[in-house]
């Protein structure tokens, strides 16, 4: 998987960003365990579909769901080319 596109949907009081991520493929569903290595993983399934959350601490705070292309992430203005290299390498390595 990989980034197509980036889109900032907000800006928060705290100087943080809300951002979405535009992926060339759906998530599949079994590369959302593959992230519990990388920080703190929750899953919720909802109707046969998974939401998860992901948070590395101090960098990001990641949420998609298997079978969509968008994920959405929050996190400090000043560290939005970090994270995008760190999503970018998660996805790369992360082929599902």
């Amino acid at each position: 998987m990989r980034i197509l596109r980036s889109v900032v949907l907000s800006r928060c009081r705290d100087g943080s960003v809300v951002s979405e991520y535009y992926l060339d493929q759906d998530i599949p569903e079994s590369f959302i365990p593959t992230l519990q290595d990388r920080g703190v993983l929750t899953q919720k399934n909802l109707s046969g579909m998974i939401l998860f959350t992901l948070e590395v601490e101090g960098l990001f705070c990641m949420k998609g769901m298997s079978g969509d292309r968008i994920i959405c992430c929050t996190h400090a203005k000043e560290a939005t080319i970090q994270v995008e290299a760190v999503l970018s390498e998660i996805l790369s390595s992360r082929n599902g």
